[in-house]
This record gives C-alpha cells, structure tokens and sequence, in this order.
C-alpha cells in the first residue's frame, strides 16, 4: 500500500494487524501490511488513528488533513461581511432627501447625500464579499471533514465538491446570489 499526505508534510505511518503484525514507515512510503482490518496510527502535524481494512491488492492511501483554518476564516468572514451588510442598508436607508433645501443647504445635502450613497456601496461591497468568502470557507471546510486516511478507492466518493458562488445585484435594489456544490 502506498502512502502519502495531501498537504506534502511528513507524517509517521504505522499499521497494527489484528494479529498483532506493525508495519510503519515515513510518508511518502509504502507499507506492506498484512491483508485484512487494522488500525492506522498517523504521527506529526496531525495525529489519529483510524480502522482500515487492507485490501488484496495494492491500493493507495492519501492522509488528509482537515481545515481548522477553514472554519476560522469562515467565522471571521461572516463576522465581519455581514455588520458590513447591515451598515450598508444603514447608510442607503438614511441618505437625506435634498429635495426642500435651496442655495448652500442643497449643496450641502447633495454632498451628504453622495457620501452616504458612496459609504453604503463601499459597505455593501465589501459586506457582500467578506460574506460569500466566509460561506465558501465554512462550506470547504465541511466538505474536507476531519483528519483521516482516504483510500484510492474511497477519495471519489469523499463527499460534497464546492463548484463556486456568485452574486450579482439587482436593479430594484438588493441583490441575488448562490453556492453550488455536487455531491
């Protein structure tokens, strides 16, 4: 069985038989291991154990690690994208009605109003963005799971792929967005 890491970091690698056989080796390696269930003991950034079952014939094993700093960054983004989203409806709903002023006051009010109008699209955008990213980190992070060995045989049915998201505004006002994923 060949084994290697999908963040190319060195792990120890060891197999214990239920007869009591070891195997370890050093990634990228390759293991002879007794054919039949046991348990794989993985050492260095990331550290678990897992059954597996060795198969008859050669097969290859990936480490995978999971993405704590997905979800961080997730977190950080919808943190942060969405207060940027409620300033931004903040500042479109209270930009000034300029209509009853005259001289100096409208061009006053004008000058308010434009900076409101700026404020709540610098806001909206930078909102929007921070929290599409903040999903799309969230969603990457469950599609990798937890820590594990992934057999060849096993990596094409590893759950939910992210294909991408988009968003694009409307013109009453708003806008409409989506995430999609196979599985």
């Amino acid at each position: 069985m060949t084994v290697r890491s999908s963040d190319s970091k060195v792990y120890v690698v060891s197999i214990l038989s239920d007869d009591g056989e070891t195997e370890q080796c050093t990634t990228p390696c390759t293991l002879h291991a007794a054919v039949g269930s046991g348990t794989l003991r993985v050492r260095g950034p990331k550290h678990y154990e897992q059954s597996i079952f060795v198969p008859h014939a050669d097969t290859q094993v990936t480490l995978r690690s999971a993405c704590a700093g997905c979800y961080v960054g997730g977190a950080i983004g919808l943190a942060i994208g969405v207060p940027l989203d409620i300033a931004s409806i903040v500042y479109a709903a209270d930009t000034p009605n300029c209509d009853p002023y005259f001289g100096t006051d409208y061009d006053l009010c004008k000058n308010d109003r434009d900076r409101f109008t700026l404020f709540a699209i610098v806001f909206g955008t930078a909102g929007i963005i921070l929290t599409v990213v903040g999903i799309a980190e969230l969603i990457a992070g469950g599609a990798r799971g937890k820590s594990r060995a992934v057999m060849s045989d096993q990596a094409s049915a590893a759950g939910p792929k992210f294909l991408g998201a988009g968003m694009v505004p409307l013109r009453e006002g708003g806008a409409a967005g989506a995430v999609r994923f196979s599985f």
